[in-house]
């Protein structure tokens, strides 16, 4: 095997394959800001709402399983499903009244 058809292969197989232009404009989006957090110390409450953009847009890591597919037991749903369904119960809002 020759370096360019392992690459191919290896671009074939992991999530690069399934990324759109549109998700990749918002992870361009995304480092424009965070940049603009970090260095330029813009905003400090935009470093988290960076993080969330850039990691809804990553393509097929399932970062978001819990809230499109169920799952049977809550803990299974990793530590993002599990936050989004205490934010959605409204159990952190206790915190900010």
């Amino acid at each position: 095997m020759n370096f360019l058809s392992i690459l191919t292969e290896l671009l074939a197989d992991s999530g690069f394959a399934a990324l759109t232009w549109q998700s990749g404009v918002m992870i361009l989006i995304s480092f424009v800001l965070l940049y603009l957090a970090i260095v330029k110390k813009f905003e400090p409450l935009l470093l988290p709402i960076t993080f969330g953009i850039f990691m809804s847009n990553l393509p097929e890591s399932g970062t978001f399983y819990y809230f499109y597919n169920e799952v049977e037991n809550w803990y299974d749903a990793g530590i993002i499903g599990v936050i989004g369904s205490a934010v959605a119960a409204g159990f952190f809002l206790i915190f900010f009244g």
